[in-house]
């Protein structure tokens, strides 16, 4: 059930991501990115000048703290709406938008990071993803 909420939420996110242009000078983007409504899972992104940090943990229902969590570290570059992350020769693309008028209560003007659906195999996690500015989910 909760990973239906989590479908449905990005599906929802999808479709309010506004095409708006964000500056993307890659040193102007917020510090911190995560996902929003997963169950089971997370996913974080940092960004830092051209570094960026990735961390994504799983778990098992009820067994938080006995979370498996993956660390990648890499560079970034960005032009205009888009972004392209380095990790260990592994190339990861993403688009960048807002999050645009939504019934959740999202600051509207909040940046949103989106994964397409061709991502190498080892961050098959990523796909279809939407990561949203923390500042923007209140954390």
């Amino acid at each position: 059930m909760t990973k239906l909420i989590a479908i449905a939420f990005s599906i929802l996110m999808i479709a309010l991501l506004t095409s708006v242009e964000v500056n993307a000078d890659c040193g102007n983007l917020p510090g911190k990115f995560e996902i929003a409504g997963g169950s089971e899972y997370s996913i974080e992104l940092m960004i830092s000048k051209n570094k960026i940090q990735l961390i994504h943990s799983t778990w098992l229902p009820t067994q938080y703290e006995n979370r498996s969590t993956n660390n990648y570290s890499g560079t970034i570059t960005c032009n205009r709406m888009n972004i392209k992350a380095q990790f260990s020769g592994e190339l990861v693309e993403a688009e960048l938008g807002t999050v645009g008028k939504n019934p959740l209560g999202l600051n509207e003007s909040g940046i949103v990071i989106k994964f397409g659906d061709v991502v190498p195999t080892k961050f098959k996690f990523l796909r279809n993803v939407l990561l949203l500015e923390s500042a923007s989910l209140g954390n």
